[in-house]
């Protein structure tokens, strides 16, 4: 399919080529993407020879002569407060965040589209990396919140929970745009959309991607494993991630199925008789239900007696365990 063109029309230069940007890093889109400091422009470039599919225009810089162009879709970044009476029309808010006109700008355009412009053809498919432990308090969402914000310096890195009682909100110091069920009920529902959908209800910390965990635990505990084994491949092979981490947790449906899925697996644990006794128990089922796989896939990782533990989400890649992980870990995932 032939690229579409998504034009970006504001007499603020660096506003316009600022938005251009984002976009672009929009790896997912398979949209041409133009920017224009003036209508003139604009209308020069659309007129004949390029069809523009949709347009992103500032309301000082919108002009009667736009409709001349027969754009589909037309969004208006609105600076004045009064919507525009035009129905074809959408209007944003153009003071706020830019990610957040983005992604309201792309969820509206998805909602009425049926064939949409998506990049398929992945050179690579993502990784995905498995954190699970049977013993608890061990530092495993700790160990994955650093993991993940280590990789997603140079790669991009998508992080799920799925803790029943995470405390992430007030950990976090902020609400969430949505949970992992609300991702699952997006996977189901618009599977066709759904990559697209994904990055309207991401949070990010430190440039690492998460979806928060669940609000409400019976929620989570009902999904089927054979759903979370279907989203993991579709975010594999069509998402836009390269490394996908998973911080499990007994809750889940389908644990050992998820875990033969990933490409590694973390397993934290301690020296006291009680750990060991947890692991060997842990260990034995493997080897019951034939899962020599999973076991294959496992590193085991004591961990040494760190001094501080970095409690706040953003400042855990300055702690000792991310020196650890950069030192002991690192090359073996890149």
């Amino acid at each position: 399919m032939d690229k579409r063109i998504l034009a970006i029309c504001d007499t603020e230069a660096d506003y316009a080529f600022r938005m251009m940007e984002l976009l672009k890093e929009r790896t997912d889109l398979n949209f041409d993407i133009h920017a224009f400091t003036g209508l003139d422009n604009l209308l020069s470039f659309g007129m004949p020879e390029n069809e523009i599919e949709c347009l992103l225009i500032t309301e000082s810089a919108y002009s009667e002569q736009i409709k001349e162009l027969n754009i589909p879709h037309v969004f208006i970044l609105n600076e004045s407060g009064i919507a525009s009476e035009e129905n074809h029309f959408y209007n944003i808010d153009k003071y706020q965040a830019a990610e957040n006109i983005v992604n309201d700008m792309l969820v509206y355009y998805f909602d009425r589209k049926i064939t949409l412009p998506r990049k398929v053809n992945k050179s690579k498919s993502a990784k995905i990396i498995g954190v699970y432990s049977p013993i608890k308090r061990c530092l495993q969402t700790t160990f994955s919140l650093t993991l993940g914000q280590i990789l997603a310096k140079q790669n991009k890195t998508l992080y799920l929970n799925y803790e029943c009682y995470s405390g992430f909100h007030k950990t976090l110091g902020r609400e969430c745009k949505a949970d992992i069920t609300d991702m699952m009920y997006l996977f189901e529902c618009i599977k066709e959309k759904f990559v697209f959908k994904l990055s309207t209800i991401t949070d990010s910390i430190n440039g690492l991607n998460f979806i928060a965990p669940a609000a409400v635990y019976p929620d989570l505990i009902n999904i089927p494993g054979e759903q979370w084994t279907g989203l993991l491949n579709e975010l594999r092979n069509q998402g836009d991630y390269e490394y996908i981490i998973l911080d499990l947790s007994d809750y889940v449906r389908g644990l050992f199925n998820i875990l033969n899925e990933c490409d590694w697996i973390y397993t934290i644990t301690r020296g006291d008789f009680c750990a060991l006794a947890k692991m060997e128990q842990y260990e034995q089922l493997l080897h019951e239900f034939k899962l020599d796989n999973v076991v294959s896939k496992t590193q085991k990782l004591s961990l040494p007696i760190f001094k501080n533990i970095a409690v706040k989400y953003d400042e855990m890649t300055y702690s000792e365990l991310a020196a650890y992980i950069k030192e002991q870990l690192l090359d073996d995932l890149c």
